[in-house]
């Protein structure tokens, strides 16, 4: 099962073979507030399958369950870049056979933020979240070097880099976070923050990349 957007973009991906994601461990919450795992069944017949409007969740290195709690329907946060009000298309395949439906995402009603505004959101969202991939990608990257290592002097100096990544990805998760807290369009603030953590990760990664080099 696949939504892709206006563009042929895919936006998030279900298999049948996806493994069900285990509960969140060190999480003091009650037994019946997570969400149960939703499974894309691959047997004949109908079945209901809930797609939640979300891109699929960002690469932060914690994650929790809200305070606003719904029984048995708590889901773990932070969630995915809520998707952009327009046009998608539901892509079904299955024994060989693909079939499309068009879905239309409209905005809630009862939201009076302009459109403008709701882009300028959704384009801060979004550039966050790529932002998060690229850090989590080269913390994993310095953590796999680490590993392996048997250079001490140099484990040090890729400690600073991991330490720094850590950072980052705590800094930008939280401005994330409160992007995606609100329909509404980002204050200059967030603006500026966003484009300061942005500097600061480019130079560290720039830094992994000399690193590596040498």
């Amino acid at each position: 099962l696949e939504i892709l957007d206006s563009g042929g973009n895919l936006v998030r991906g279900y298999s049948s073979a996806d493994e069900p994601e285990p509960p969140l461990e060190g999480q003091n919450v009650p037994a019946y507030w997570p969400r149960p795992p939703q499974a894309l069944s691959a047997e004949a017949g109908m079945h209901r399958f809930v797609w939640d409007m979300h891109y699929p969740r960002p690469a932060v290195l914690r994650f929790g369950y809200p305070i606003s709690a719904i029984p048995h329907n708590t889901p773990v946060t932070p969630l995915g870049p809520a998707v952009f009000p327009g046009r998608y298309t539901v892509r079904l395949t299955a024994g060989g056979e693909s079939m499309e439906q068009t879905l239309i995402v409209k905005m809630d009603p009862r939201v009076t933020t302009s459109d403008a505004e709701l882009a300028r959101q959704f384009g801060l969202s979004m550039k966050l979240y790529g932002m998060l991939q690229k850090d989590f990608d080269a913390l994993q990257q310095v953590q796999v070097f680490r590993a392996d290592s048997a250079n001490s002097a140099r484990d040090q100096q890729a400690a600073v880099i991991e330490a720094t990544l850590r950072t980052l990805n705590g800094r930008i998760g939280s401005l994330y976070r409160i992007v995606e807290g609100a329909d509404v369009g980002p204050t200059s603030q967030l603006v500026e923050g966003a484009g300061e953590v942005e500097r600061q990760l480019r130079e560290t990664l720039a830094q992994w990349e000399a690193f590596k080099s040498r």
